[in-house]
């Protein structure tokens, strides 16, 4: 990251999470790498990528990547030594745009409507939107990553304003799979990634030098 310290730690701590989990569940390799999709105040979406580098190296600031431990249990299946942080994005988030639009516009109202393919309501065709705003971010990261690697990233989401966006970002991610000939593969939720984050770090003994890493 250009400078690391930009990084936020929630955006660290919950890609520690993402990765933790991912270790644990039963899945085998992720040759196209981890994308996580947070739908809070901001929006951001980033993606980690297996790393040759070696497994106690946090912070590559020369190659501008970052990279955190694998923390695996023992007899776990063999995965990466280690990850790099290859970017990501930040946009609005759900209630922020539906925010900005009431703010910035004399008749747009700030209420709830229904996402829908041919809204009728100015409603529904604000909460439409902003749905096909969110979902097609996510798409648009998870289809270059299919370009860059070979390979289809696999999705992990979180945040408050996921509730709202699930049909349209499964619609969205279901129909770019199919398009691209791949295996179907829904979004993984993950309840709390930053505090799985830090869980993670905390028994990997490696949270004071993760966060030096990440600080340089």
């Amino acid at each position: 990251y250009d400078p690391p310290e930009q990084l936020g730690a929630d955006r660290w701590l919950s890609l520690v999470g993402m990765l933790s989990d991912f270790t644990a569940d039963a899945c085998r390799d992720a040759p196209g790498g981890l994308m996580l999709a947070t739908f809070g105040t901001a929006t951001t979406i980033d993606t980690a990528t297996p790393d040759a580098v070696a497994p106690d190296t946090i912070a590559m600031p020369a190659s501008n990547r970052t990279a955190t431990r694998d923390v695996q249990p023992a007899g776990a299946a063999r995965r990466p030594a280690a990850w790099a942080f290859r970017g990501g994005l930040i946009l609005p988030g759900p209630a922020m745009m539906h925010s900005a639009l009431a703010r910035g516009t004399a008749l747009l109202p700030d209420a709830d409507g229904e996402v829908a393919d041919y809204p009728t309501r100015t409603l529904d065709a604000i909460a439409s939107g902003i749905a096909a705003a969110q979902a097609g971010a996510l798409v648009r990261q998870w289809a270059v990553g299919l370009k860059r690697h070979g390979q289809p990233p696999r999705v992990y989401v979180t945040g408050g304003g996921w509730p709202a966006l699930a049909d349209e970002v499964k619609r969205q991610l279901a129909h770019a799979q199919a398009q691209a000939g791949v295996a179907q593969r829904p979004a993984r939720w993950l309840p709390a990634p930053v505090l799985d984050g830090l869980a993670a770090m905390a028994r990997s003994g490696v949270g004071a030098a993760a966060s030096a890493g990440v600080a340089q």
